[in-house]
């Protein structure tokens, strides 16, 4: 049977810690495939897969040090565990500080793991083997399967954007999203028509009551934008009185919640595939 390589992603600036990493990596039992970013704006841009990284593969693991150039690994951790897209990913903090407020603060910020550099080249990489060991042979991950898209169409993924202020539908609606392969964005008010506009996402969510913009104005405020205008809009509410309502808006469709998980996915294949 052929063994699938594990994507690893190292955050690390010192050269001569990457030249150990991939060494004590190399000695380990598990194919992997291991990608190095020097600083924290690089590992978010790779994560996220922005600019030169638009092709970067999703890591099965991260491991990150905690001081870093531009943006420190404390910083990396707060922004990957903080989006839905990302926050499945073990993070691995590798660092020479022992301290614990350094400690604390990393599983404050949702660590998987907290791993002293030990200066004894021996020690290194035996604890090395046994991260390798655990994070890729031993512990289960969730599975991300993708979504294969027909002859003559792009590759890339698609993206979602799911603007609902309640965090139980975003985090239920991103997860079972991600699962199939989506990218998935989430936002609300101007924020939501910031990333609207700079990422492009193939389909919006929608949903109609929030607080200051609501999903009424912000469905115009995206049709009345040149950038965001041909974005399919579906709008989510548990409002069955509000479908009239929904209808004189801007969108394209209307997914009532509660909503089964099957609805959710046809619906999104329906109009993901109209998006720009």
């Amino acid at each position: 049977m052929i063994q699938t390589a594990m994507e690893v992603l190292l955050v690390e600036d010192n050269p001569a810690d990457v030249r150990l990493t991939e060494e004590a990596l190399r000695e380990g039992t598990v194919p992997l495939h291991l990608s190095v970013t020097p600083d924290g704006e690089e590992a978010l841009a790779f994560l996220r897969r922005e600019g030169r990284y638009a092709a970067a593969p999703r890591p099965d693991l991260v491991l990150l040090d905690l001081n870093l150039p531009r943006l420190d690994g404390r910083a990396v951790l707060a922004a990957v565990k903080a989006d839905p897209s990302l926050r499945r990913i073990p993070v691995v903090v590798l660092s020479t500080s022992e301290a614990e407020a350094d400690i604390a603060t990393s599983y404050d910020l949702h660590a998987n793991c907290y791993v002293s550099k030990s200066p004894d080249l021996d020690q290194f990489f035996r604890v090395m083997g046994i991260i390798e060991e655990f994070w890729l042979a031993v512990a289960r991950r969730p599975l991300t399967p993708r979504i294969s898209t027909p002859a003559g169409d792009d590759a890339r993924q698609r993206t979602i954007l799911v603007i609902d202020d309640d965090p139980g539908i975003v985090d239920l609606v991103c997860a079972a999203l991600e699962d199939v392969g989506y990218g998935v964005l989430a936002a609300v008010g101007q924020e939501a028509l910031r990333v609207a506009r700079e990422r492009r996402p193939d389909l919006v969510l929608l949903d109609m009551n929030m607080p200051g913009l609501d999903g009424a104005a912000l469905s115009r405020r995206l049709r009345d934008d040149p950038v965001t205008a041909a974005i399919p809009i579906v709008v989510m509410s548990a409002q069955v009185g509000l479908r009239a309502a929904a209808a004189l808006l801007p969108g394209n469709d209307w997914l009532a919640k509660p909503f089964e998980l099957p609805d959710l996915y046809a619906t999104v294949a329906r109009w993901a595939r109209a998006g720009v």
